[in-house]
């Protein structure tokens, strides 16, 4: 019988794991409740915009893996981004698509179950030590070049900042599709094939579902409107991502590195990095509109640096490398290859801590593995070695620079000392094997067509990052020396060391500041772009004013032939691809690109350099067959717009000649403005 003394103690004891578990179940359904009022608040607000950082911060918050809150963040982006390039699969089915409301309050109702389940409370870390300092300052600087072309406020600056090319018609073409439909364009096939070809159908979209559901919740709406203010939210998301890959780079340095690359020894290193990334190759790849290859690079950067140095918490490294893995796939799975190559490596050499998360590791490859062939499978009839021959417009990326770069950490390996971490076996695997993919490329591509192209240069940047990843490995043979104690008595080759590794690193900065990378540039790629030299404003502007008059595809192709202040003479070579350039953004805005896409191949002076007002009007009266049945038994209906008046009589009296032509001629000069510089750039400041 128990005595009245012991009575409370034991009602103590049982009542404490009571109000415990009463107070999680509370909080639980406060949290629950706040996860879809909070998302309908912002929504009736418009301001759905917070939901998405929002849930990145409470991702990270969950996360126990990372000393300081940067190394959550990163990690918790590269998860979001493997999660929701998953999740798209059942949000392009579910009734509500990418409405914010729905997608938001499940997202956070996932993370509330996910707390419950690990027992974990939100929490982020408060150390922060002078590494990553630099880390935040170097990639603020650095982020300065990408985001200097934000300085101008014209309504067509942006669209002229990557109407070098049509490849960025096509990025738009997807994204614009996905917002329209509700999902992945290869799930509405149907529906899509009005204004998507069937070749564009299946390419890998997770870059483009992200964007489209992240519109959504900038325009808290997702009423989907073909506008020049959408096409311009893309290259905005293209340029914050190039700013997001920066953070990645700078981010895996000092995630690789470790306690031995901290305090000021990570200067060096860091600011050569930050240097490169801002003046060097990859600050061609807003210009080149690589929508899907800026993402791509900065997910294998994060998958790169996690499977180097994993996480202590294993079924936590198997989530986030499933994630990465699914993303990479999704995203641009020409950097799949590597990533599965570092992920294979990291399985070896952990396979001992792995034997105690055997079931956690067979659930991880079978989801992963099951949603990282979904992209692959799609493009099996793309998937030959005559996919990596296409020619393409990728920047060329300095030789000599990428050399130099992953020069550094395979030297390192030869010292002992480098050789005994894990961290820096794996680094060198991965670095290796980036090599390997490139010297097979480039020798697949040398024996078939006689030179390297496109997808090459693509590769070698990949390349030159992961050198990058890796460049703290000789950090690692000084200051591990210095931190144990093994201070040599006679010979300071500590300092030594330090003082050439820092050296080398100005060297290498020096190198990326006077490089020019290829012929014809003056200067290195950061100064290129931050000269507007590769802008074509004047095409964004005529775009700009054609939507204004013709906002709507009524059936007619709008070919406007201006006259841009740089394009020297009215028909020189400039001038015409400028005007090419113009005729297919109008009409990929319009989500008319089956016509404008063929037409601005036809007209670009690279592929028809004779052409003339009669052979343009000669070839519209006379369709080749293989162009109505590409645009489906239909045949196109041209407006020639135009300010110039000689072009004017020439136009209308062939529109007179060829009536089967059905062409329509409008003079633009009564609403038509000069394009001047200043009107067409607007200085924010």
């Amino acid at each position: 019988m128990t005595s009245v003394a012991e009575r409370p103690t034991g009602e103590h004891r049982v009542e404490a794991p009571l109000r415990t578990r009463r107070s999680g179940v509370a909080w639980a359904a406060l949290a629950l409740v706040l996860s879809w009022s909070v998302p309908l608040l912002t929504h009736a607000l418009r301001i759905d915009w917070v939901l998405p950082i929002l849930l990145l911060v409470a991702t990270a918050s969950l996360l126990r893996s990372g000393r300081t809150a940067l190394d959550r963040l990163v990690l918790a982006a590269g998860l979001l981004v493997g999660a929701t390039c998953a999740a798209g699969l059942l949000l392009s089915v579910w009734p509500w698509h990418l409405e914010p409301v729905p997608v938001a309050g499940t997202a956070f109702s996932v993370l509330v179950v996910a707390a419950l389940m690990l027992r974990r409370r939100p929490s982020l870390p408060t150390a922060f030590g002078l590494a990553d300092i630099f880390v935040v300052g170097l990639w603020l600087l650095a982020s300065v070049v990408p985001l200097w072309a934000l300085r101008y406020t014209a309504p067509g600056w942006l669209l002229g900042r990557v109407a070098f090319g049509d490849d960025f018609s096509r990025h738009y073409m997807l994204f614009d599709a996905i917002r329209s439909l509700g999902g992945y364009v290869f799930l509405h096939r149907t529906s899509a094939s009005s204004w998507v070809p069937p070749e564009h159908m299946a390419y890998p979209q997770g870059s483009h579902f992200l964007y489209a559901l992240l519109e959504n919740f900038v325009l808290s709406s997702s009423q989907a409107t073909s506008t020049l203010d959408t096409f311009n939210h893309l290259v905005l998301f293209l340029i914050f991502t190039q700013v997001f890959l920066f953070l990645t780079v700078l981010w895996a340095i000092r995630w690789v590195a470790g306690i031995w690359l901290s305090g000021w020894a990570a200067l060096p290193v860091l600011g050569a990095a930050a240097t490169y990334l801002a003046f060097g190759d990859p600050m061609s790849l807003v210009p080149d509109a690589f929508v899907s290859q800026v993402p791509g690079l900065a997910v294998m950067v994060i998958g790169v640096a996690l499977l180097a140095r994993p996480v202590r918490r294993t079924r936590e490294q198997l989530v986030l490398v499933g994630c990465l893995v699914i993303a990479s796939s999704f995203v641009y799975y020409l950097f799949l290859p590597l990533v599965l190559i570092s992920a294979f490596a990291w399985l070896i050499r952990y396979r001992r801590r792995l034997r105690q998360h055997r079931v956690a590791l067979l659930i991880t490859i079978v989801i992963a593995g099951a949603f990282v062939l979904v992209t692959p499978l799609l493009n099996m009839s793309v998937n030959t070695g005559a996919q990596l021959l296409l020619p393409g417009g990728a920047s060329i990326v300095s030789r000599w620079l990428v050399v130099g770069i992953v020069v550094v950490p395979l030297a390192a390996l030869f010292l002992r000392r480098v050789r005994r971490l894990p961290v820096w076996q794996l680094a060198g695997l991965q670095v290796g094997s980036a090599a390997a993919i490139t010297l097979t490329l480039y020798g697949y591509q040398s024996v078939t067509i006689g030179h390297s192209i496109y997808y090459f240069e693509k590769v070698l940047l990949q390349l030159a990052l992961v050198g990058l990843i890796a460049g703290g490995a000789p950090a690692v043979a000084v200051l591990s020396a210095l931190r144990s104690g093994a201070r040599p008595a006679r010979v300071s080759w500590p300092r030594f060391v330090v003082a050439a590794s820092a050296t080398a690193a100005c060297v290498l900065a020096a190198l990326v500041v006077v490089e020019k990378p290829a012929p014809g540039l003056e200067t290195n790629r950061g100064a290129f772009y931050l000269r507007d030299q590769r802008a074509t404003p004047y095409a964004g502007d005529a775009v700009v004013q054609t939507l204004q008059h013709f906002p709507d595809n009524d059936g007619y192709l709008n070919m406007v032939f201006f006259y841009p202040l740089d394009g020297g003479s009215p028909t020189g070579w400039w001038t015409r691809a400028q005007q090419s350039y113009a005729t297919l953004y109008i009409g990929t805005i319009q989500r008319n690109y089956y016509q404008a896409g063929w037409m601005y191949g036809w007209i670009h002076p690279a592929n028809n350099p004779e052409m003339t007002p009669e052979t343009l009007v000669r070839y519209l009266a006379d369709q080749p067959e293989a162009l109505v049945r590409y645009l489906a038994e239909r045949r196109i209906r041209a407006r020639i717009i135009t300010e110039q008046p000689e072009l004017i009589d020439q136009y209308q009296r062939l529109a007179r000649e060829y009536p089967e032509a059905g062409l329509v001629v409008v003079d633009s000069r009564s609403w038509w403005q000069e394009p001047t510089d200043s009107r067409v750039r607007s200085r924010l400041w």
